[in-house]
């Protein structure tokens, strides 16, 4: 018998669980490489050690030599040119920034940096800010950004490069982030002058789960962009996984189940091959080449199990409901009818929405496979 059920709903490509299991190791990894966040590139600009500077004109940031560094000879700093290091006489706000992409389900997503500001205008004037915000969110010159702020920094002056307390972005996993650095300064003396090296952003990568049981046992077709939220069963336990065929590259999905916590592993080619993304549930990834995707569900990153038993309910009009010995049509937003019992006959059943006026039957499609002892069905309308 089976002995737990996971309830899986609102997944535009979705829904598996776990028996045989395999954990992988764990490895730091950077997202930002050491040159790139040591602006060490022989060419001494912020677009040569892949970030943008926001309106380069007056007093912004350079890289270069002129702030000295705190590893190699370079660093990003405000001033006139790349060669000289000032503060601003002037009002200004300036950025620079870059985008991250956070692979879903990453652990330990810390971002540190060091800091030098020899001149500081204590206490509510000058700042040096870190912010996060999305790609649709552009820094302008002479305003703060939008985002969230993640550091700010006033005083006391730093005569050296001097490491910061790193930010925990572990939140923002699975997200492409638009990291910003800011200087802000009022036009009164003394003219605070940042500059700031040794940029690192790492990660943790998920390690996944692999399972060796395959549940349902056919593949299903990779939903469509706009179709809607598919439910592949009803009665998935924390210990299999499902196929999924026909994906489109750059398409992005989202895997959901119903139980919190639920983490999700999907691996493409094979039921164990290349991992994809993985983390808890809603999981959503882009299928990194077109072809088969394989997603595994367990209870936790250490591939646990699950033992109870969960009703699945389903309150989306989606294309179809299975569960293992019942096949059902559309549902669509109406009356709860709930068409099988699980009893001692081996009969399993969910909780499906139904369209006004018609009959639990109308709906039911018996699969051969299930042969009750006395082949009893229960249909109530609810």
């Amino acid at each position: 018998m089976r002995k737990a059920v996971l309830p899986l709903f609102q997944a535009i490509a979705l829904i598996a669980c776990c028996f045989g299991i395999v954990r992988q190791a764990h490895a730091q990894t950077p997202l930002i490489t050491a040159s790139d966040g040591g602006f060490e590139n022989a060419t001494s600009t912020l677009a040569a050690n892949g970030w943008t500077g926001v309106d380069a004109t007056s007093i912004t940031w350079f890289t270069g030599t002129a702030a000295g560094a705190a590893t190699g000879t370079k660093s990003a700093f405000v001033g006139s040119s790349n060669t000289v290091y000032t503060g601003s006489t002037v009002s200004v706000i300036k950025h620079f920034y870059r985008d991250i992409v956070i692979p879903a389900g990453a652990t330990s997503v810390f971002l540190n940096y060091k800091l030098k500001m020899p001149i500081v205008d204590c206490c509510t004037f000058d700042f040096f800010r870190v912010y996060t915000n999305t790609t649709a969110q552009t820094p302008v010159s002479g305003t703060l950004p939008a985002g969230t702020q993640r550091a700010v920094y006033n005083t006391p002056a730093l005569a050296n490069f001097t490491a910061q307390p790193h930010i925990d972005l572990t939140s923002l996993a699975g997200t492409t982030v638009r990291l910003v650095f800011t200087y802000q300064t009022d036009a009164a003396s003394p003219f605070a002058n940042p500059a700031v090296d040794d940029i690192t952003l790492t990660y943790i990568p998920a390690a996944g789960c692999t399972n060796t049981s395959l549940f349902p046992g056919a593949s299903f077709a990779a939903p469509a962009p706009g179709a809607g939220a598919y439910t592949i069963a009803t009665n998935q336990f924390q210990s299999e996984y499902n196929s999924m065929t026909g994906a489109v590259a750059g398409h992005t999905f989202s895997s959901t189940g119903s139980i919190a916590g639920t983490y999700i592993t999907v691996r493409s080619g094979t039921f164990n091959g290349t991992l994809v993304a993985a983390g808890t549930t809603p999981l959503n990834w882009t299928a990194t080449a077109g072809g088969a995707y394989f997603i595994h569900y367990n209870t936790n990153s250490s591939c646990g199990t699950a033992s109870t038993k969960h009703d699945q309910y389903d309150h989306e009009h989606i294309c179809c409901c299975a569960t293992r010995g019942e096949l059902f049509q559309c549902p669509e937003s109406g009356s709860t009818y709930q068409p099988l019992q699980r009893n001692d006959r081996g009969v399993y059943g969910g909780h499906l929405d139904l369209p006004h006026g018609r009959s639990g039957p109308d709906l039911l499609h018996q699969r051969a496979e299930w042969i009750a002892a006395d082949h009893r069905r229960k249909h109530q309308q609810l």
